[in-house]
């Protein structure tokens, strides 16, 4: 049997095991330094809730708590079990109806988001046992049919899986782990051998075939029940989504977009699949804020598919061409410095159609062509509420077009933001005629 780490075991020490429908499983919880809510944290898989960790250290005002799911971590992990989704929000309500105080904020990610739709649609259908007062969804593959899934899990959800499960080793395991971390953040040794101790205790490793079951029931009839849980659950619902996750793509972000598309969104730049352990401190600001009440903030989002490579398009950001598509309709570039490195500036001449020129002008923060562009924008005479702010674009190969992914923020009132809006809307709209006519 795998021994469990020193932190592993420290983890396990600060929990308890609980028993329900006849199954023990791992429970740790702390009371808050308020009297309010209480903020479930739900875990992903194939790991535990000890990825929560970080959250015990630095949210003291909430009443938390973490478990791990049946097959999970230090839970009890039966052979003989279906691990749906179903089975898994069940333990939930009844941890909940147990240990929570109050209503109930839920923060989950990967497979805990997967179990979070179903506690939505059963609020929904009005039969949930608890009061639902807020759910924070990180990346998850909730439209599955959006997701990349690794090859891993491919063959462990084909028939092939139970065997794939009987040979998966530690060395294995790392290899496949690593890869979903960013590389500004990358799996160190001694988080491997957390999760790999958890995994592995009681040899839940053998399992990894039939806990990735819920995957199967992410697509027809069941996806759809919880697609439209995601989109008609009357409460709030925040997405916090890690742009560098290679699972939970930016495909499946706008695919949920598509079904809430006024839902409020933080992107977490530069992180990957599990942002709660490659940043805590911007994971745990963000799930700070949500607990607090307080709207996201006001970032731009948008996203578009132009027909060349991603070569084509980033040296359209920076090279002679940019004069020719920058800025709103009706306006032009006049001398312009924009030659892209990091810790340069930039400075842009615009001329409206009417009245004086003005200037902008920025620094350069990334520059990895063709994939990732970012840079700081603010006017050089601003009106008392224009800032600075952060554009960061994307640029994925779609095999002959490119999906541009753009974001630019924080803006000081909704008003700005809109303004920026219809500015970079106009902007792309010229980019792609321009494009289309090379």
């Amino acid at each position: 049997m795998t021994q469990l780490t020193p932190r592993a075991l420290a983890w396990y020490q600060t929990g308890a095991l609980t028993e329900i429908a006849g199954r023990r499983i791992f429970v740790r919880k702390r009371p808050g330094t308020d009297d309010g809510r209480s903020l479930i944290l739900l875990h992903g898989y194939p790991s535990s809730s000890f990825d929560w960790r970080h959250a015990f250290k630095v949210l003291p005002a909430h009443h938390l708590i973490a478990f791990d799911f049946l097959g999970y971590g230090l839970s009890e992990k039966p052979r003989d079990q279906v691990y749906s989704l179903g089975m898994q929000a069940d333990i939930t309500e009844v941890i909940v109806d147990r240990f929570a105080d109050g209503p109930v904020m839920l923060v989950a990610h990967d497979m805990g988001s997967s179990v979070a739709t179903e506690l939505l649609a059963r609020d929904s259908e009005g039969r949930l046992s608890f009061e639902l007062a807020s759910v924070l969804l990180f990346n998850a593959s909730l439209v599955r049919e959006r997701a990349s899934l690794l090859w891993g899990q491919k063959l462990l959800l084909s028939r092939l899986g139970p065997l794939a499960a009987r040979i998966t080793n530690e060395f294995g395991f790392r290899r496949q782990f690593a890869g979903i971390f960013s590389r500004e953040h990358p799996l160190s040794d001694e988080e491997a051998a957390d999760q790999w101790s958890l995994l592995a205790h009681n040899a839940g490793h053998r399992l990894l075939d039939r806990l990735i079951f819920y995957n199967h029931e992410r697509v027809g009839a069941p996806g759809r029940r919880w697609h439209g849980a995601l989109r008609d659950w009357r409460g709030r619902l925040e997405l916090a989504w890690a742009e560098r996750d290679p699972i939970c793509t930016e495909a499946v972000l706008q695919a949920v977009l598509e079904l809430r598309p006024h839902a409020e969104l933080t992107r977490l730049h530069g992180l990957g699949h599990y942002p709660q352990i490659e940043d805590p401190r911007t994971t745990m600001a963000v799930i700070e804020r949500h607990a607090a009440g307080n709207p996201g903030d006001l970032t731009l989002e948008l996203a578009r598919t132009l027909p060349a490579s991603p070569s084509v398009v980033f040296a359209a950001f920076s090279g002679p061409e940019l004069a020719e598509w920058w800025g709103p309709a009706g306006f032009t570039v006049g001398s312009f410095d924009f030659d892209p490195g990091v810790g340069r500036t930039y400075r842009i001449e615009m001329r409206p159609p009417e009245g004086d020129p003005f200037y902008l002008n920025g620094e350069f923060r990334e520059v990895d062509p063709p994939a990732h562009l970012a840079f700081t924008f603010v006017y050089e005479d601003p009106d008392p509420d224009d800032v600075e702010t952060v554009v960061e674009l994307s640029f994925r190969d779609l095999g002959g077009s490119t999906e541009v992914v753009f974001a630019q923020g924080r803006f000081e009132t909704e008003a700005r933001r809109e303004l920026h809006r219809d500015g970079w809307t106009d902007s792309f709209d010229r980019l792609e005629q321009l494009i289309s006519q090379s």
